[in-house]
């Protein structure tokens, strides 16, 4: 078939949800069905960055549905792939998956318009496009917030004058003097998309037919990418679910919090300085404790601290251990606090540091201390954590004799 004359690129087919075709081939693949139809096919395959499209093939009296789950190009032709075979010659009623279709469309065409005011303000191209739950966008140079945000307002006025989208195609030199985007050199029919003022860019993909059927657009993510940036967008339907969704966790925030929606923001910022102080307040009041603490358990010889606490966290467990050693109280400082205070089957937590790794490495010692103690964890030489499931009396033995020293309780 003529490049670009499929029954999906003829403008009048192009919403079709619903039409007839014959089966002209249909064999196993390795894993689905493949089915070819004749010139009838509305199916779009998947190319410049755009999904496949799904859906269901209908026939029989008995209205027999064959579901098609992708749909791809093999040389010239366009491949079906399904659940189940339907025979050769079989008349079958073609309908779209239009949900999923249309969504890629108005995805497709917003892209076109965010890459094209991207490349006119910024000279940036875009190298990398991929569409699934959200569409990728990589370009060669890098952008801000705030400049992203430049052209996503840009976007939508080109969204919201509902201009038409036009498709054209020609030769090489045809398009010669037309200054358009490319993501690489180009033979033969050459199919360009053009949005008024807003890009030109050649694209195999479908289109909506003018920029008010995208709906909206909407970056919701940036991240650096190989010298350039990163960017994932949604358009309409999915931009629009996807700004319910999080109106709906701002509406929840702003009631848990007595405020209003657009108050969410100062009154997380206040929840959180309230709960830095809190913790500053906390780690003040259990540093006077680790003072007292070590008081208790200092050794004279400075060898081997065991402690065991009655209730700490795992973070305070780490920080006692590391405050022992800092202090010079001991070399080796073992600190361990039930891991539930209410259940003591439940085993410790600990962390076991030392500030000789070279005599005393700790990192080969855990698998000792795990398998002896029915224990999980490691570390560094110098520091370990982890848990133990064993009672009080097997931990003290096993540390003092892998020690192999006087141990002070």
């Amino acid at each position: 078939m003529e490049q670009f004359r499929e029954a999906f690129y003829d403008d009048e087919k192009l919403y079709e949800r619903g039409m007839t075709a014959f089966v002209r081939n249909c064999q196993k693949g390795k894993r689905k069905c493949e089915i070819r139809l004749n010139e009838d096919c509305i199916f779009y395959p998947e190319g410049g960055g755009q999904p496949g499209d799904r859906g269901t093939l209908t026939y029989g009296t008995d209205m027999k549905t064959v579901h098609v789950l992708d749909t791809k190009r093999q040389g010239q032709d366009i491949v079906l792939y399904t659940d189940e075979p339907v025979e050769e010659g079989t008349q079958v009623l073609q309908q779209l998956d239009w949900e999923f279709r249309f969504s890629n469309m108005q995805g497709h065409s917003g892209e076109h318009i965010f890459s094209g005011i991207v490349h006119r303000k910024f000279g940036y191209d875009n190298v990398g496009f991929h569409m699934g739950d959200t569409i990728r966008v990589d370009f060669n140079g890098p952008l801000t917030w705030e400049q992203i945000l430049e052209v996503e307002n840009e976007a939508n006025r080109y969204v919201w004058k509902n201009e038409p989208i036009e498709i054209t195609v020609g030769s090489e030199a045809e398009v010669a003097d037309i200054d358009f985007r490319s993501k690489k050199e180009l033979e033969g029919k050459i199919r360009l998309v053009t949005i008024p003022g807003a890009d030109v860019c050649a694209c195999c993909g479908l289109h909506v037919r003018r920029t008010g059927e995208i709906g909206m657009i909407k970056c919701i993510s940036a991240q650096s990418y190989k010298g350039g940036v990163r960017l994932e967008l949604l358009c309409g339907a999915k931009a629009l679910s996807y700004l319910q969704g999080i109106e709906s966790q701002n509406s929840q925030i702003a009631r848990d919090l007595s405020v209003k929606p657009e108050e969410t923001a100062l009154a997380v910022e206040r929840l959180r300085n309230d709960l830095m102080e809190e913790k500053q307040k906390a780690a003040a009041n259990m540093n006077r404790y680790f003072r007292a603490r070590i008081a208790e358990l200092h050794t004279d010889d400075g060898g081997v601290v065991i402690d065991f606490e009655k209730e700490m966290s795992v973070t305070d467990i780490r920080r006692f251990c590391d405050w022992i050693l800092k202090q010079g109280a001991a070399k080796v400082a073992c600190v361990l606090a039930p891991r539930d205070p209410e259940d003591a089957a439940a085993g410790w937590n600990y962390t076991i540091g030392t500030t000789d790794a070279v005599v005393c490495n700790l990192r080969e010692k855990a698998k000792e201390f795990n398998e002896a103690l029915n224990g999980r964890g490691g570390g560094s030489p110098e520091m370990i954590q982890g848990s133990l499931a064993a009672d009080r009396k097997q931990i003290i033995g096993v540390l003092r004799n892998a020690f192999q020293i006087f141990v002070r309780l």
